[in-house]
């Protein structure tokens, strides 16, 4: 490998004896909150440790399915859950919710093309894994779909717009989302009331803030502007669950900002920072340093790891109650023929 190993006996040694995570804490807004992500497809979570798994074919025709058990440690036979005439789908994303899980697959007919948005994408929603029911959305749909807390309804975000399923049923709700540009996600409640987040202009074009629209079932529609740096870009929106959304790269969880509630019926607030920009970070930077890079892994909080003259190497970690880091913590020394960078395995 040429010496390019990032530090390991640091990190194994070092990073994580000084990472200890506390009893109750919650967890930093990172990859692991939201579907595992494998070749052509996702895994979420359901009840009781089962996991299902959604992944395109590699004829791109059919979507498979297949529950693992965590009672028998094993997975079940895969089985169809999409395949219509002329119809290619090229990606699927999902959230879960109990044994319920709500699905988009991207699609087109005729063929699939990934430089081109999809405009045949398909809306399915389950209650078990077993059946399933399906709607072909209109116009061009990519954007993760919500569920519920109990996994009796779901949304599927659209422009100018929305698609839920409840028990009553498909309904596809067209909105005016003034501005609406870039990413939007979507979530809904057990009753059916909706939440759309998105970045969008508010007056001025300088002015670029998340405008949340919130429909409930019953009762006045109502609106938010939460100041929200970036907003307006073409930025990762996505939401974990009915509760939760994160704004930015998921795979650089130092970067999210994350958007919450503490129940579908109260507004929203952003109440977490980008730990990147937390106080208390020391970021090493420039000619002669070795770079601050941000490790993480599931069960561990957020690092800080880097140095000033590429000798002493220093491990931070992020507090995302407090919002801040700690004090720097020596790890150790560089290892002669090593060269630094973000080649770890976290």
């Amino acid at each position: 490998m040429r010496g390019n190993i990032a530090l390991v006996s640091l990190l194994t040694a070092g990073l994580l004896v000084a990472a200890h995570p506390v009893a109750g804490e919650p967890a930093t807004a990172r990859a692991s909150d939201l579907p595992q992500e494998v070749d052509g497809g996702v895994i979420v979570d359901l009840a009781d440790g089962d996991r299902f798994k959604a992944t395109v074919s590699r004829d791109l025709r059919t979507v498979w399915g297949s529950r693992y058990d965590a009672a028998t440690e094993s997975w079940g036979a895969r089985s169809v859950v999409l395949k219509q005439k002329d119809v290619y789908c090229g990606d699927v994303d999902a959230r879960a919710a109990g044994n319920a899980v709500a699905l988009i697959a991207e699609c087109d007919q005729g063929g699939y093309s990934e430089d081109q948005a999809p405009t045949h994408s398909q809306a399915l929603y389950s209650p078990d894994t077993l059946t399933w029911q399906a709607l072909t959305l209109p116009g061009e749909a990519y954007d993760e779909p919500g569920v519920s807390p109990s996994g009796t309804a779901a949304i599927w975000p659209l422009y100018q717009g929305w698609a839920t399923y409840t028990p009553a049923g498909f309904k596809v709700v067209e909105h005016d989302l003034p501005g609406q540009e870039y990413t939007i996600t979507g979530t809904i409640s057990d009753a059916g009331d909706a939440s759309v987040l998105y970045g969008a202009t508010s007056g001025r074009p300088q002015d670029c803030v998340l405008h949340v629209l919130t429909v409930p079932v019953t009762g006045a529609e109502t609106r938010q502007e939460l100041a929200l740096d970036n907003a307006c870009s073409d930025i990762a929106l996505a939401n974990v669950d009915a509760l939760t959304v994160h704004f930015g790269d998921p795979s650089y969880p130092a970067s999210l900002t994350t958007v919450s509630r503490p129940d579908t019926a109260s507004p929203w607030a952003v109440t977490g920072i980008p730990p990147e920009t937390a106080p208390g970070l020391v970021r090493h930077r420039g000619k002669g340093t070795a770079s601050t890079l941000f490790p993480s892994s599931p069960g561990l909080p957020l690092l800080a790891v880097g140095s000033p003259d590429k000798q002493t190497f220093y491990a931070q970690t992020y507090d995302p109650v407090a919002q801040r880091w700690s004090e720097p913590r020596t790890i150790g020394r560089s290892i002669p023929g090593c060269t630094w960078g973000d080649n770890f395995i976290g």
